[in-house]
């Protein structure tokens, strides 16, 4: 997947390159490499998480209310996944979970709505803390650092003048 991202990265760079409005090489000297290496971080650090047997564990305590009734386990799982998010970011914690999931003796009914609870639970957890979320890190970037406001600006999505 990377590799077709990277190379849809590189043709936007390209096109981006002779379009008047986007200065291209202040762009890239001014992204937020910080946040950037944060997030390719993340990922590795979820599977040195799973290989210290997080997953196992979690997918132990998401067993126990799935083991009651689905209600039980849909709840159960979009709180977990909540308050997993808010703490440690809601992008590794969607792959913790989705890994404690597969991993879970969870009957196949209930398996699908314990799926559901955890993309929902990891929505709205990153809402408790600011270092929830990956977009909420990008803007504390742009607002602590002027220098890298045009990069972390288009990174965010917003329009230039």
């Amino acid at each position: 997947m990377s590799l077709f991202a990277g190379s849809a990265a590189l043709v936007f760079l390209a096109v981006s390159y002779h379009s008047p409005h986007i200065p291209v090489k202040r762009l890239v000297l001014e992204a937020p490499w910080k946040v950037v290496v944060f997030s390719i971080g993340m990922y590795v650090v979820v599977f040195g998480l799973r290989n210290a047997g997080l997953t196992h564990l979690l997918s132990e305590v998401l067993s126990v209310p799935a083991s009651r009734n689905t209600f039980w386990a849909t709840m159960g799982t979009g709180f977990i996944a909540a308050i997993l998010s808010s703490v440690m970011n809601n992008t590794p914690t969607v792959m913790v979970a989705a890994l404690a999931i597969h991993q879970a003796a969870i009957i196949t009914n209930a398996r699908q709505l314990i799926a559901y609870a955890n993309v929902i639970g990891c929505d709205l957890g990153p809402k408790f803390t600011p270092i929830g979320s990956l977009a909420t890190l990008l803007w504390l970037n742009v607002l602590s650092d002027g220098t890298s406001g045009l990069a972390g600006a288009i990174i965010c999505g917003l329009a230039l003048p």
